[in-house]
């Protein structure tokens, strides 16, 4: 419709809305399904070998910007995670994350043009390292690990704070 804000179409800007609504949906429902945390003792091991990954890629490929600037940025928000908010729920969030690869990769191959004559969303090649699942850059998988992981941490932290504030009330 011709509608930009900022540079972006408006249709990007309800993404930043309506998708991370939705996956944090999906984590609240885990949550609340699924009693114990499957990956929750595993998830300092993991986190640091996938932080230390992601920094690798992005000095690696200081030079493509997508690449370095989603790697590095995942990357520190894991670190956070990991060594000053010490998180009980990173557990939680990656179960979250690999139960939502399934309709991302449906939605976002789509966007970047499986199954369809020509794709909505495009990538510039030489920003990125140019591999693909199916259609899809890998950078995206990581971009969308931070996108739920920094709406998570938001959602997690106002909910703690909300208790904290009955807490008080109530005593």
């Amino acid at each position: 419709n011709g509608r930009d804000w900022l540079g972006l179409p408006m249709e990007e800007w309800l993404f930043f809305i309506c998708i991370p609504y939705a996956c944090l949906f999906t984590y609240h429902w885990l949550g609340t399904a699924i009693e114990r945390d499957w990956l929750g003792g595993a998830m300092g091991a993991i986190g640091r070998v996938l932080s230390l990954a992601l920094i690798g890629l992005a000095a690696i490929f200081f030079d493509r910007i997508y690449t370095s600037v989603t790697c590095s940025s995942t990357a520190a928000l894991l670190l956070v995670h990991l060594h000053w908010i010490r998180s009980p729920y990173l557990g939680r969030f990656f179960l979250a994350y690999i139960v939502l690869l399934l309709p991302f990769l449906l939605v976002n191959g789509i966007l970047t043009g499986l199954w369809i004559e020509e794709e909505v969303v495009w990538y510039d090649d030489g920003e990125n390292l140019n591999l693909r699942v199916m259609t899809i850059p890998v950078e995206d998988f990581i971009y969308a690990m931070l996108l739920l992981l920094a709406n998570v941490t938001l959602f997690e932290t106002l909910k703690s704070r909300r208790r904290k504030g009955a807490d008080v009330v109530g005593h």
